[in-house]
């Protein structure tokens, strides 16, 4: 795996957790949690579920939503009589502009749900910590 390894070694220390990703910036590496509070097996769930988000692209969301695009335009042009009110060209370019466009959103808001996601886990690992 390439990239750094982030350690964390306290409950103080969590907000490098969040400061190795500012904004929806993915970062490099992974976080390894060197706590000796948290026994073996929860300290490998606490970082299966922190890495899954502080890691994460935003390419499942981007996927979902292109997929999702697709069939709503396809079933628009259906139900729509789209090909008949529009030139072909006018129909594939609208259609790759929405497919572009619920990606995009898509993607966003992956990482935006991610970056939430790794806040709560930080807070709630904060917590348990004391």
């Amino acid at each position: 795996m390439s990239g750094e390894l982030l350690s964390v070694r306290s409950a103080s220390e969590l907000d490098a957790v969040l400061r190795a990703r500012p904004g929806l910036r993915r970062p490099r590496g992974r976080v390894a949690l060197e706590i000796p509070a948290l026994g073996e097996a929860e300290r490998g769930r606490w970082e299966r579920l922190i890495n899954r988000h502080y890691r994460a692209c935003g390419c499942e969301a981007g996927a979902a939503m292109t997929v999702l695009s697709v069939v709503a335009y396809g079933v628009y042009l259906f139900l729509g009589g789209g090909l008949s009110a529009r030139g072909p060209l006018k129909v594939v370019a609208l259609g790759i502009a929405v497919v572009l466009a619920a990606a995009v959103i898509g993607k966003g808001l992956g990482l935006l749900y991610a970056r939430l996601r790794l806040l709560g886990l930080v807070a709630a690992l904060r917590r348990r910590l004391g």
